[in-house]
């Protein structure tokens, strides 16, 4: 069962219409969301930064709303107080449960990102998204658009952990210790000038240890075990 709540302002009696199937939940959501700046309802975000927090109260209008009737009843609610118009109250949208019609500002934009920063997505939620995007082919202006949101940022310790492990998985190849060192063939590469397919060729098919390995002159693409002969 669910709930209708309002959020009146006490200094000019404005309100905000909302639903919720857990009430004192979605309460300690706005509450959390006010207070640290980050609600995503730019309205009534002012209006509490300008008349502080002890001028609104939670009231409840409705409870034990049916599922399946709390579209409905908040639409009554919003057209009685008429809370979508923004002389009376700060609901955002005049149709319950949508948010038709709305259009984000920028500002806007950046707290609904960070409001839903770090919260844990569920299976099913995960199940959608994944089912969403199957089969989509990214274009080459989006790709585009990624790359150059990437290009220029300085790369972070974790940044580079992370693109190391995920090469680790890629390639299937662990990191590798030498001279008392421990990195990534690709690294060990790097710093001794040597490609890195003739590094891995000389490990895996020459039978190497790294250090011999780093170490080799040129045998002009000739096994080891092919030397003798």
């Amino acid at each position: 069962m669910g709930t209708i709540y309002r959020i009146r302002n006490l200094v000019d009696g404005k309100v905000y219409i909302g639903q919720a199937v857990n009430f004192e939940k979605r309460k300690s959501r706005h509450l959390w969301e006010l207070r640290s700046n980050r609600h995503t309802n730019e309205h009534l975000q002012r209006a509490w930064l300008l008349h502080g927090e002890a001028n609104f109260i939670f009231e409840i209008l409705a409870n034990d709303v049916a599922p399946e009737s709390l579209v409905s009843e908040e639409q009554r609610h919003i057209d009685a107080h008429q809370s979508a118009d923004f002389r009376l109250g700060y609901n955002k949208s005049p149709a319950a449960g949508s948010n038709l019609g709305v259009k984000y500002s920028e500002a806007s934009k950046l707290k609904i990102s960070a409001a839903h920063k770090g919260r844990p997505k569920t299976d099913e939620q995960r199940r959608r998204i994944s089912e969403t995007l199957t089969g989509k082919v990214q274009s080459a202006e989006t790709i585009a658009k990624r790359v150059s949101k990437i290009k220029g940022l300085p790369r972070t310790a974790e940044w580079s952990a992370r693109l190391r492990d995920a090469q680790t998985r890629r390639n299937g190849t662990l990191p590798l210790t030498a001279f008392g060192k421990t990195q990534h063939i690709n690294d060990w590469a790097k710093e001794y000038g040597i490609n890195t397919g003739t590094l891995r060729n000389r490990l895996k098919r020459s039978g190497m240890p790294l250090e011999e390995a780093l170490t080799a002159g040129n045998h002009k693409g000739r096994r080891k075990d092919l030397l003798a002969s």
